[in-house]
C-alpha cells in the first residue's frame, strides 16, 4: 500500500510554449541557480524547484521560506498550522 505522501504527488505535463512564455526574469533566475549549483544541479525538468534542481517539499517551503518571511515581517514564530486557526477565528468574528 502506498503511503499518503506518495498519493499526493502530481505530475503535470507541459509543452514548450509554456516555457517560452515564462518571464525572462524567472528563466534568468533559474539559469543562475543552475550555474551556482554547478555539478550539484540535478536536472529534472521542473519549473519550481530547489536551488539544486530537486522537487520542492512541504518541509522545504515551510522551513526555508515561511520562517524567513515571518522574521522579515517582524512577526512571532508560528507554525503553518497555527495560521489555519487564526484565519478560522477571524472568519467567525
Amino acid at each position: 500500500m502506498k503511503g499518503l505522501h506518495n498519493c499526493l504527488r502530481r505530475h503535470v505535463q507541459y509543452r514548450g510554449k509554456l516555457l517560452r512564455n515564462l518571464s525572462p526574469a524567472f528563466r534568468d533566475r533559474q539559469e543562475e541557480e543552475q550555474r551556482r549549483a554547478g555539478q550539484g544541479w540535478q536536472e529534472q525538468n521542473l519549473i519550481f524547484c530547489t536551488r539544486k534542481g530537486t522537487p520542492l517539499t512541504a518541509n522545504h517551503l515551510l522551513y526555508q521560506h515561511f520562517r524567513q518571511l515571518l522574521v522579515k515581517a517582524g512577526l512571532p514564530e508560528v507554525t503553518f498550522h497555527d495560521l489555519r486557526h487564526s484565519v478560522a477565528t477571524m472568519l467567525l468574528a
